[in-house]
């Protein structure tokens, strides 16, 4: 199975060349929180779980990445008692492949706790680095660092370093360290980095004017008011003093929203709608008592029951037969 088909958009895989080695493969993930299934989550690992088991057997394999997941003490002591269902979850598959959690070990130094919400009231170490059992004596450090530079967002960087065989220099591979080949590095990694972009993310054209609620029916209309701003702009504006104060309106609105929603509001109160006549069965009544006469006997009948439930219904058909016949 070809690297780059390991792994989906929440696991990526990672191969560093050793010498007389095979490989070291490790796997950086980012697991569904809890607002997302159990199911869903359980998928990812079952994804986790088909590529260990491909890579185990071409080198070493290394975890790191936020799993969302409280594993316990199984992480090791530098860890918290509690355990929730996706730690169960997880903890199934590190004992699958026998991994265990490096920044919970006594030799990572550094908070115990990796994640910090809710203005630090909420801790917790839900983000990991696993190694095999068998690879843990090869590392030489572990640091949680609570207050660096790279820290953007609730999570605190976790750094490792692990014993590896450095690669023979052969010299295929050196450049002269000056600036035109540097130049000419940079280039060449910025043009496979544009390259690699333009075949994997989608490409679409950007319309300035659309919006999300624009269909595909408001195009013509769109070209009709430019149309007519073109024709507006070519009578030289006219109604220019409404134009002025739609100007004037779009300034508050940028920058004073209280000034322009007290202009808006002013103008709102002042048109008023006064009612002339009030047309009654094909009449139409002018005077202000017979119009408020109208609307009483109107509102009169809304609730004036129709029906009494003390009503013989029954006796009502006989009477009727009896007329009929």
């Amino acid at each position: 199975m070809p690297l780059e088909n390991i792994g989906n958009d929440r696991i990526i895989a990672i191969k560093v060349k050793l010498l007389n080695q095979k490989a070291l493969f490790v796997l950086g993930t980012y697991l569904p929180s809890t607002n997302d299934s159990t199911s869903s989550y359980r998928e990812y690992i079952n994804t986790m779980e088909d590529s260990i088991a491909h890579l185990k057997s071409l080198g070493a394999v290394v975890l790191a990445g936020d799993f969302n997941a409280h594993i316990g003490n199984h992480g090791g002591p530098r860890s918290f008692k509690e355990v929730n269902n996706r730690g169960h979850i997880l903890i199934s598959l590190l004992d699958q492949f026998q991994f265990i959690s490096v920044n919970s070990q006594e030799l990572c130094n550094g908070p115990i706790e990796t994640f910090h919400s809710n203005q630090g009231s909420t801790l917790s170490t839900i983000d990991h680095i696993f190694v095999n059992k068998e690879h843990l004596p090869l590392i030489k450090w572990c640091y949680v660092e609570s207050d660096n530079c790279r820290k953007l967002s609730y999570h605190l960087p976790t750094s490792v370093k692990r014993r590896l065989e450095s690669l023979e220099n052969n010299g295929e591979n050196s450049v002269p360290y000056n600036i035109d080949t540097i130049e000419a590095e940079i280039a060449s990694v910025t043009n496979l980095l544009h390259s690699a972009a333009q075949e994997s993310i989608p490409r679409k054209k950007f319309r300035k004017n659309r919006r999300p609620y624009w269909k595909e029916g408001l195009n013509e209309f769109h070209k009709k008011i430019r149309q007519c701003r073109k024709r507006w702009l070519q009578n030289g504006k006219s109604q220019d003093q409404e134009q002025k104060q739609l100007e004037s309106l779009e300034k508050h609105y940028e920058t004073d929203r209280s000034t322009f929603f007290k202009i808006t509001s002013s103008i709102y109160k002042k048109k008023e709608v006064s009612i002339q006549g009030l047309e009654v069965d094909r009449t139409l009544i002018y005077d202000p008592e017979e119009v408020l006469s109208v609307w009483k006997k109107h509102y009169s009948d809304l609730f004036t029951p129709k029906t009494n439930p003390k009503y013989d219904d029954e006796f009502r058909r006989f009477a009727e037969a009896k007329i009929t016949e």
